[in-house]
């Protein structure tokens, strides 16, 4: 919460209607993190220059009359973020706030209109970011996880992915792979009719074309 409140507050000058109004896509349009990163170390060298005499710094907020300091808008940043939570748990405990709760995550059906919502699963409770190797956010995620270990002899396989066997919303397995998918969890691919997977070395399988 706090590092989005902090990479609006750098750009979102930027992107002012001709009402006044701040008018942006936060995950279209903004720079990326490496950028507001380098603007945080450096930010005497990132400026344009309104004319002449004048520099403009990215830094500072332009809908304000005074000028904002690094340390200014970072601290800014951070009360946002704060009120921001307090406002999403409201009464509830500091101690019981979890991740969670503030940023689940959605699997929505593939035709997307709220009509379809019951066919979808809504804030699943996900851990992750965007910037963790569990790459999880509040409308995308891995669709895809898998481990091959291939070795001399024989190939292991497992994998999970946020959907289920069935395309039938009436069917048990409509959706039965979505909470293993949620918690990190696993399913064995290896499906062969071998007993023995070290028999796989040097055979071709052929499906069979009838």
């Amino acid at each position: 919460a706090w590092y989005e409140e902090l990479n609006i507050n750098v750009w979102s000058d930027l992107f002012i209607d001709e009402n006044g109004n701040k008018d942006f896509d936060y995950y279209k349009v903004l720079p990326l993190y490496d950028r507001l990163l380098k603007v945080i170390e450096n930010p005497d060298q990132y400026f344009w220059i309104d004319d002449e005499n004048n520099k403009t710094f990215w830094i500072d907020d332009e809908t304000t009359a005074q000028v904002e300091t690094v340390e200014d808008i970072i601290y800014i940043s951070f009360i946002k973020a704060i009120n921001k939570i307090k406002k999403i748990f409201s009464n509830k405990d500091y101690t019981q706030w979890h991740y969670s709760d503030y940023r689940g995550t959605s699997i929505h059906h593939i035709l997307p209109n709220s009509r379809f919502d019951a066919f979808s699963r809504l804030n699943i409770p996900t851990s992750g970011s965007r910037w963790s190797p569990n790459a999880m956010q509040n409308k995308f995620g891995p669709s895809w996880r898998y481990i091959v270990e291939m070795q001399e002899d024989s190939i292991y396989a497992i994998g999970i992915y946020p959907g289920g066997q069935s395309g039938n919303p009436g069917s048990k397995n409509y959706d039965n792979f979505i909470d293993k998918w949620t918690y990190g969890e696993y399913i064995d691919l290896n499906y062969t009719n071998f007993e023995n997977k070290s028999k796989l070395k040097g055979v071709r399988i052929i499906l069979d074309e009838n």
